[in-house]
């Protein structure tokens, strides 16, 4: 959890509060950008596999979310695509789905990952 405070952003976790300067802040993000982008080349490889193996648990939050056909889901940190395409599948094209990630490199395998396994029409799409 954060919130601003004037110029420094507060961030809430689990050893209390940090506080972190706008710079400090936008120079996190690109790292963090960076490093899942240097390491998508290993998650496509290994995708099948993993997404096959996190697909049971994608169904299981899907149930827990109460997620049915025509409901709009937003998953943040998608990273190459669960739950979100296991969400799609489920709400089909009367529903939504919009899957972000910091990462464009994780958001390209996520779209090749999503025209493999998607039943539906939607798209994801990088903004």
């Amino acid at each position: 959890m954060s919130r601003d405070a004037g110029h420094n952003r507060i961030i809430w976790g689990q050893r209390g509060r940090i506080s972190m300067s706008s710079r400090d802040s936008e120079q996190y993000k690109e790292g963090q950008r960076q490093g899942w982008d240097s390491v998508a080349g290993g998650w496509q490889k290994w995708w099948k596999i993993t997404e096959t193996g996190a697909e049971k648990v994608s169904r299981r939050l899907i149930e827990l979310a109460d997620i049915k056909r025509g409901s709009t889901v937003l998953d943040i940190a998608t990273g190459i695509g669960e739950p979100s395409i296991t969400a799609a599948n489920q709400v089909g094209n009367s529903g939504h789905v919009l899957a972000i990630d910091i990462s464009s490199q994780m958001l390209s395998i996520a779209k090749q990952s999503y025209r493999f396994r998607s039943r539906t029409s939607n798209r994801i799409q990088r903004r």
